[in-house]
């Protein structure tokens, strides 16, 4: 199976260099997107969703179910009595910045023997890629869906609702849920630089 996203979508606030073709940077990144990619995806769909969904996309021609959640379509929904109609970016806009977050994360340190070491700048100063990991996970939170954990019971789709109008996966997932059966979706949180 090929992943949803590529290294090519790792530019701009998601920058990750030197990944040229064969360098130890890029296999890195491949593999965290091979990782990070499915693990998210599982949060957001559940495992017999997110099986269903990458079994329709490899199909010769997948349905449009599979490439509307991949690449996004305009949703009308109500919330608060009011009627919203935004436009949801799709999946692989949120996969991005929670692989950057998890690759920079790792990549922030190197293991040793008996400790982590980080590099020594011999002509700058080294900063904490902290800020933009807070920055890149908060991104992910707005396109995921942004729920208190109190909201929803995983496991108990039918009580599943609107909490915002915003073009979230959780509100795309919830506007179709009778074409994407075996949902279950896992609250996420956005953090800050104090790990709060």
């Amino acid at each position: 199976m090929s992943n949803i996203v590529d290294k090519s979508l790792f530019t701009g606030e998601y920058l990750i260099p030197n990944t040229v073709t064969g360098s130890a940077t890029e296999s890195a990144l491949l593999a965290a997107i091979t990782i990070y990619e499915k693990e998210i995806l599982i949060k957001l769909l559940g495992r017999s969703l997110y099986d269903l969904f990458i079994a329709g996309l490899a199909a010769g021609s997948p349905l449009a179910k599979w490439t509307d959640l991949r690449d996004g379509k305009d949703m009308t929904f109500t919330v608060n009595g009011y009627m919203v109609t935004v436009h949801f970016e799709g999946v692989k806009k949120l996969i991005v910045p929670y692989v950057y977050y998890y690759y920079r994360r790792n990549e922030a340190t190197m293991t040793g023997g008996m400790f982590d070491v980080s590099a020594k700048a011999e002509n700058g100063t080294a900063i904490s890629p902290y800020l933009k990991m807070v920055n890149a996970w908060n991104r992910l939170i707005e396109l995921y869906g942004d729920l208190p954990d109190w909201w929803i019971t995983p496991d108990e789709i039918n009580s599943y609702e609107h909490y915002d109008d915003l073009p979230t996966a959780y509100n795309f997932l919830l506007v179709n849920k009778a074409d994407y059966t075996g949902w279950k979706y896992t609250p996420l949180q956005h953090i800050n630089e104090f790990g709060i």
